[in-house]
């Protein structure tokens, strides 16, 4: 139940409709005994006539007892037609409040945790959560949840009922519930064990699958698709496997619940009639304890599927939670800064810096960078050596472990997120699309762009041409994995897409890789014009593409090898040099 209250608290649900939609199906079940306790009192009426139940009220004609028992009963039916269409209206609202809230807020919260949180995550798994699970959740709120309610109030009014009739025949009657609270516990404690199993073989299955998608293109070209065929027939394999505990628990809980309550049920048959043939029973008392042992037992034939519903609820409730409850390790400080775009001139400093990656690679020891305002600046140097680091911890997707970087003097730290990232101005070397047209993807992020802004950092990006060839030009509707865009044709979206921004500050991680020679050229004609109003550091593996930088740093390791300018750094005859010899082939 602790995981119950906790989802409920996590799903920010209004306690009160909650607690309305409780009432009604309470009282909703309390009605569903009366039609029982109405043919008892029909019976009673038949046998007793005069003598019967009803004329205590004051009722003595039987043919009036008769008639008056029909419009109770037709009321009780209309009672219990209205009090149905509250709870069922109220549950199926609270299950759809449930699964949109924890969506959303669990959404929220990943968008919230730092970069280094996804690096060891599955997409496939965290997707399997955010969409299986929660709907699992949806579909205990919307079925299950008015079920355990109405199993518990059915059962303590019936119960009232019953002793209130005949304390002896209740007791015997009720000897199984024991042996039926026992079995259901034990299975309950077994299926949490399967169900654990069973979701962590669905997030694998979910995983691969989303890899596989996204790799088709090379699955296809090396012929391996035998081979990734295997490997989900094993995952949907596993998750099979996971599920056939909980299938064997689930068939052998039902029979047993059944053969328990067909023995109560034939103990008030057989000792409630006897009573009757001695004459301690009334016939009208024995029909209606008849008819209740039924309403009291029958229900708990569908406890296997309660437990089965309940369990995969809230073993899908724990893996949101485990989301849910990861601590946002990078967070504003109480009070902070907010720095103003418009007034930022970009003058960086990277003083003392020191960092170390969560799994304990140690990138940066004391390494200081002074960038003047307006300058463009280059690092190079091999994978690993710490290029893109520095890209990831200006933007603050990683707070450093010693020293402080500076923006216009004021520390990083001390300012928003979101308003040190609207400085930025980011082409990152992963490409991100998403779903919708060209005009949206280069508009990302600018609500108020008008198209004419649109156009020109489509131009500045060497855009332009191809977007106006396309069958819709700014208007074609473009998949989020852009598969009928070519690599540089994406990149040169993502440019365009900084370039609307207009940050004082851009950064390019390796944002012409996929660009041929000529376009990347073109691209250089557009930097130029955006470096003179802008800091610009630029992440390079093309050695062309910052030939005119102010200065250049060479990494290795971490560390700062070789400064200057791409002349200054050929005459060294150094490590730049013999990496700019490599890419072009040139001697000196």
């Amino acid at each position: 139940m602790n995981t119950l209250r906790r989802i409920i608290n996590y799903a920010q649900i209004n306690k009160f409709t909650l607690f309305i939609a409780s009432i009604f199906s309470a009282i909703n079940k309390i009605i569903d005994v009366f039609p029982d306790l109405l043919i008892g009192m029909a019976v009673d009426i038949v046998v007793n006539q005069e003598a019967s139940f009803l004329s205590n009220f004051g009722i003595l004609n039987p043919r009036s007892q008769i008639i008056t028992l029909g419009i109770i009963t037709a009321i009780t039916y209309i009672l219990e037609s209205l009090t149905e269409l509250v709870h069922s209206f109220l549950w199926r609202k609270i299950a759809q409040d449930i699964q949109h809230n924890i969506r959303v807020n669990t959404y929220n919260h990943l968008q919230s945790l730092e970069i280094g949180y996804f690096e060891d995550k599955s997409v496939g798994n965290l997707l399997n959560i955010l969409v299986d699970d929660i709907n699992l959740l949806e579909q205990f709120f919307n079925d299950g949840a008015n079920d355990i309610i109405k199993l518990l109030v059915s059962t303590l009014t019936v119960s009232a009922i019953f002793f209130y009739i005949s304390p002896t025949i209740s007791l015997f009657a009720f000897s199984s519930m024991p042996i039926i609270l026992f079995i259901t516990s034990y299975f309950q404690n077994q299926l949490k064990k399967a169900y654990f199993k069973a979701r962590q073989a669905a997030g694998k299955i979910s995983s691969l699958i989303t890899h596989n998608i996204l790799g088709l293109v090379t699955i296809k070209a090396y012929t391996a698709e035998e081979f990734e065929s295997k490997n989900i027939e094993q995952a949907s394999d596993s998750y099979r496997n996971a599920n056939k505990i909980s299938i064997i628990f689930n068939s052998i809980f039902s029979p047993i619940i059944r053969i328990a309550i067909m023995g109560s049920y034939i103990v008030t048959l057989v000792l409630g009639g006897l009573y009757v043939l001695d004459g301690t029973l009334a016939v009208g008392s024995y029909s209606i304890l008849v008819f209740l042992t039924q309403r009291l037992l029958w229900p708990f034939a569908d406890l296997a599927w309660l437990v089965d519903l309940y369990e995969r609820a809230m073993t899908s409730g724990r893996r949101i939670l485990d989301i849910a409850e990861v601590p946002v390790e990078i967070t504003d400080l109480t009070v902070n800064q907010e720095l103003v775009p418009t007034n930022i001139k970009g003058h960086i400093i990277f003083d003392s810096l020191s960092f170390t990656y969560p799994n304990g690679k140690e990138i940066f020891k004391d390494l200081y960078i002074e960038i003047l305002p307006g300058q463009t600046i280059a690092f190079v140097g091999s994978t690993g050596s710490g290029k893109s680091t520095i890209v990831k911890l200006l933007l603050r997707f990683y707070d450093i472990s010693q020293g402080k970087i500076l923006i216009d003097g004021t520390d990083i730290n001390s300012v928003t997120k979101k308003s040190l990232r609207e400085t930025i101005s980011l082409v990152s070397q992963e490409l991100f699309l998403v779903p919708g047209t060209i005009y949206d993807n280069i508009a990302y992020g600018q609500t108020n762009a008008t198209l004419e802004r649109v156009v020109k950092a489509a131009k500045m990006a060497q855009a332009y041409n191809f977007i106006m060839a396309l069958p819709e030009q700014f208007n074609t509707i473009v998949s989020q994995s852009g598969l009928q865009l070519s690599g540089g044709q994406k990149q040169r979206l993502s440019i365009a897409r900084a370039i609307l921004k207009n940050a004082p500050i851009f950064v390019f991680d390796e944002a012409t890789s996929a660009l041929d020679n000529e376009t990347e050229r073109a691209i250089q004609i557009s930097l130029e014009a955006i470096e003179e109003d802008h800091t610009t550091i630029i992440i390079a593996h093309r050695l062309s593409t910052i030939r005119n930088a102010d200065k250049i740093f060479v990494l290795d390791n971490g560390t700062i090898i070789e400064t200057g300018k791409h002349d200054e750094l050929i005459e060294r005859n150094g490590i730049y040099a013999r990496l700019w010899k490599l890419q072009t082939g040139e001697t000196f």
